[in-house]
């Protein structure tokens, strides 16, 4: 994933005010490469032209839902996005969830809404997968980074959480990641690893993965946006 001075971002927002609020924020972010479209037409033209690693898209471009017509280009194209918009009737919000956007943020945002937007959108960018082998009661088993969901520290142990099972291995959280060379799963806080790709919400101090909440530590948190990011 390209880090943030070599990401292009695409902003589409028919509300000068809006894209030049935004565009503050990318730069103050250290996004530099920035380009905007005020019409649907001029966003279809940036999407077929231009290198884009990332669209910004209100959904309402004065006529329509043009945001979701723009959303199935990236789709196409395989460009992450996340949505931007004052509407939240259940019409818009059903067809906006068909397009599977990295994020919805609704107007009016804060800064910390948007930073959290690029992030979950940008986590969900698919990256190679390392297989991890370990042997559990005398059987090898073999995992993908993928099915991990999270790591817990417990004492001298790590428990390895997946969907459908739980492994105990000894061990500390640290030598685990580096053994693994695990480039999905990072640390949150002293005791728990996430992976990347199953987050399914993140706010300024907690990750949900699955069902459970887990706090992220002020000391961690830099690094895992910045992974977030790359």
């Amino acid at each position: 994933m390209k880090g943030k001075r070599e990401m292009t971002i695409l902003l589409v927002d028919d509300e000068p005010v809006i894209v030049l609020t935004i565009h503050q924020i990318l730069l103050k972010m250290g996004y530099h490469e920035i380009i905007e479209a005020y019409t649907e037409r001029e966003a279809i033209k940036q999407l077929e032209s231009a290198q884009i690693d990332l669209a910004v898209l209100d959904i309402n471009l004065k006529l329509g839902d043009e945001g979701i017509g723009l959303a199935k280009i990236c789709l196409e194209k395989q460009i992450p996005f996340f949505f931007l918009s004052s509407y939240s009737d259940k019409r818009t919000l059903d067809n906006a969830v068909k397009t599977a956007p990295g994020a919805y943020v609704f107007k009016p945002f804060t800064e910390s809404d948007l930073y959290s937007a690029i992030a979950l959108t940008l986590s969900k960018i698919s990256v190679p997968d390392n297989p991890i082998i370990f042997k559990d009661k005398g059987n090898f088993i073999k995992l993908n980074q993928a099915d991990i969901l999270y790591l817990k520290a417990d004492n001298t142990y790590i428990e390895i959480h997946t969907k459908s099972k739980s492994y105990l291995q000894r061990g500390s959280i640290k030598k685990f990641l580096a053994e693994f060379d695990c480039d999905q799963l990072i640390k949150v806080n002293r005791s728990y690893a996430i992976n990347l790709k199953h987050i399914k919400e993140i706010n300024a101090t907690n990750v949900s993965i699955g069902e459970i909440e887990i706090p992220i530590s002020r000391a961690f948190k830099d690094e895992l946006m910045e992974q977030f990011e790359k």
